[in-house]
């Protein structure tokens, strides 16, 4: 009985084929290279992505002074007209945001020889501003937006005659290439009443606008003799001109 019990498991039991030798590893050694391929493919992608938006955030003006050379040739000029476009912005070549604004004073010793009552301004250095040559005009160096500010500051005196009230008023005159007239851009205006000569009265006026290179600002009061002169008169009149916001053009 044992025998047949032993003949009979004999033929129930299979022998499983065995696996070739070698053929795991091979597919293990598959999956670790392709593993491997995706992983430098996504670590280039992410360098090569780094290195675009670190190139985009890097300042324009550099300023080098070498020329790039492009198919062969050296380009020598491109870095002088790059120099040149920040300078009109009052921009150094680093690429400073903040522009040179110019700051104009009021000359009274020249007010005597100012005809229609334009104020006449000390000569000085404005950043990227001229002034012309009677120092009565100033000339913007570039297309922008500018933030305006001007204070008058008047005074009676016994040069004018006296009288109840008196109208104050200045203007800021703009000429252009573009309208070839001059404009009225801003205007203040006051009245002072006063019983005596010992009076004094501040005009202030503020205002952005936008101007192109070669662009001339003036300013007209209605009475030079009502100019305050006393004591130190550049803190008392002055007109203040910078370029307001983000530059119009781009130096790269």
């Amino acid at each position: 009985m044992t025998r047949a019990t032993d003949r009979f498991l004999v033929s129930e039991t299979s022998v499983l084929p065995m696996s070739e030798p070698g053929g795991s590893d091979r597919s293990l050694r598959r999956e670790l290279c392709w593993t491997r391929v995706v992983c430098i493919t996504f670590t280039l992608m992410c360098t090569a992505v780094c290195a675009l938006v670190f190139a985009q955030l890097l300042p324009g003006c550099k300023g080098t002074g070498h020329g790039n050379k492009e198919n062969g040739s050296e380009a020598p000029h491109r870095d002088t007209q790059i120099g040149a476009r920040c300078e009109d912005f009052g921009l150094d070549e680093a690429g400073s945001a903040e522009p040179h604004p110019a700051f104009l004073k009021i000359d009274c010793r020249s007010l005597s020889a100012s005809a229609q009552y334009f104020l006449i301004w000390e000569r000085m250095k404005f950043g990227s501003f001229n002034l012309s040559e009677k120092n009565d005009t100033l000339i913007f160096p570039s297309d922008g937006m500018y933030r305006i500010s001007l204070q008058v500051t008047y005074r009676g005196t016994d040069q004018v005659p006296s009288a109840m009230k008196n109208i104050l008023q200045h203007h800021l005159f703009v000429y252009s290439d573009s309208y070839q007239t001059e404009r009225t851009i801003l205007s203040a205006f006051e009245t002072v009443y006063y019983d005596s000569s010992t009076w004094r009265k501040s005009l202030y006026s503020e205002g952005i606008f936008k101007f192109h290179k070669g662009d001339t600002l003036k300013v007209q009061t209605s009475d030079l003799r009502l100019i305050d002169c006393d004591g130190n008169p550049g803190t008392k009149t002055f007109l203040t001109v910078h370029l307001h916001g983000a530059a119009p053009v781009s130096c790269v």
